[in-house]
């Protein structure tokens, strides 16, 4: 579980890079397994079913927020160089970026991103993390709401339509964990 822990949070920092965050849209060999994006990995890891680790789900989560939550555009193009404008190679950097967050998004919602993140923001265990992880998981889904295909999807969705979120947002699980809990109802 350390292991596993330890490499997601190597790969929550990587994420920031761009090349990075297109490879996790790429299909990668597993041991024994049929060939998966490598966003469906980190999603099974948030899920806990690679390992049962709260730790290992958390480090996982925190891969999923820097992913779909990375700004879209990274140079400012409205500030004019001294020839007037925003130089080409920025414009082309920041449509490379618009296209890569694109991906990630798409990828998340293409691998049951979705109903994992609505599943995590339901969980009840293990209890000294359980707000932790709803919290993350909420601001996850926060994230990957930019994407318009997923706003829709999320819109009709009984947890938003039939006030399920508002009883999730009064559950508090720990006391003592009053701060994450406050994360979740932010997000």
């Amino acid at each position: 579980a350390e292991t596993v822990k330890s490499a997601l949070d190597i790969l929550a920092i990587c994420c920031c890079i761009p090349k990075v965050l297109q490879l996790f849209c790429e299909r990668i060999e597993l041991p024994e397994l049929t060939p998966a994006a490598g966003i469906n990995v980190i999603l099974h890891s948030a899920e806990g079913e690679i390992v049962a680790d709260s730790e290992v789900q958390k480090s996982a989560l925190s891969v999923l927020v820097h992913c779909v939550c990375a700004p879209i555009n990274r140079y400012n193009n409205h500030h004019p160089t001294r020839f007037g404008s925003a130089s080409k190679k920025k414009l082309t950097a920041t449509k490379f970026n618009e296209d890569i967050i694109q991906k990630i998004w798409e990828s998340v919602r293409s691998n049951n991103g979705i109903i994992v993140l609505l599943s995590l923001m339901q969980t009840k265990v293990p209890i000294t993390d359980a707000d932790c992880i709803r919290g993350m998981a909420c601001r996850a889904l926060a994230g990957l709401a930019r994407c318009e295909t997923v706003r829709q999807i999320i819109s009709k969705l009984p947890l938003f339509t039939n006030g399920q979120l508002q009883v999730l947002m009064r559950d508090h699980k720990k006391k003592k964990k009053r701060v994450e809990h406050v994360q979740f109802q932010k997000y």
